[in-house]
């Protein structure tokens, strides 16, 4: 895979257009991972500066893709990394079903469109050979008016995640909650990695989309608890026909184009 041509950034520039990284421009944090801050480059661009902790193994910048959030700059000082990703205005497709509005008027054209824009992100992380490892709602970013969807929040690990010790703490971070909810059910027990894993999360979103549901509800903790598939738990019977059915309806009097 031939590397983009990203531009470096000083390391005090970042800490200018953060303000140090005060916490009045966070707008992320994933304890133990990375924290995210909004900032302005010279440019005049908005971006999102991604500070991360965890070291994982250095990876040649990806190609852009318009399904992909675009790679704006980087820097790397000793052992702290900082990658400056391109802003969403529109947040997240969590922050639009779960935490506004303007998700009860989402129509199906359009969930049908952020579906098809992640998938296509997701497949070209797979063609190239790479796992995403971290796919869910909050990591799709909605541009033009949810009318563009791109796949953020990928680390192209090539380890796999301890979700299973992370999930066994006394005291559990959110991220890794997610992760726990997101993930198939072989990359949880044993740590398995591949491409399906990615697939498997993808479907989980997918049915975040169709019942507006969030995806750790009481229903999917429960079946967590006897140790059975939550996804499974979700298709059985007639659970997710109903719940289809049932946001569709709810939908049917306001949904957009």
């Amino acid at each position: 895979m031939v590397p983009i041509s990203v531009p470096a950034i000083p390391l005090d520039f970042i800490n200018i257009i953060t303000d140090s990284f005060s916490p009045m421009r966070l707008i992320n944090d994933a304890i133990g991972e990375k924290s995210v801050y909004r900032a302005i480059l010279g440019n005049g661009k908005d971006a999102a500066i991604e500070k991360v902790y965890n070291q994982q193994p250095q990876q040649e910048f990806l190609q852009q893709h318009e399904n992909v959030v675009e790679l704006l700059g980087y820097c790397v000082h000793s052992d702290k990394r900082f990658l400056a990703y391109e802003f969403s205005h529109q947040s997240s497709l969590y922050d639009i079903l779960h935490c506004s509005t303007s998700g009860q008027g989402l129509s199906w054209a359009r969930r049908v469109k952020i579906a098809v824009g992640a998938a296509k992100g997701l497949e070209f992380f797979h063609k190239r050979g790479q796992i995403h490892c971290n796919i869910q709602s909050s990591n799709i970013l909605l541009f033009n008016d949810s009318s563009v969807a791109k796949i953020a929040g990928f680390d192209l690990s090539t380890r796999p995640h301890d979700v299973e010790a992370s999930c066994h703490e006394t005291i559990v971070p959110f991220s890794a909650f997610l992760r726990r909810v997101y993930s198939s059910p072989e990359y949880v027990s044993n740590g398995q990695l591949s491409s399906k894993t990615d697939v498997y999360s993808f479907g989980v979103v997918i049915l975040e989309l169709l019942t507006g549901r969030k995806p750790w509800d009481m229903q999917w903790l429960m079946a967590s608890a006897k140790h059975k598939d939550p996804v499974v738990a979700r298709l059985k019977g007639n659970n997710l026909r109903v719940a289809v059915a049932a946001k569709r309806s709810e939908h049917s009097g306001h949904s957009r184009a």
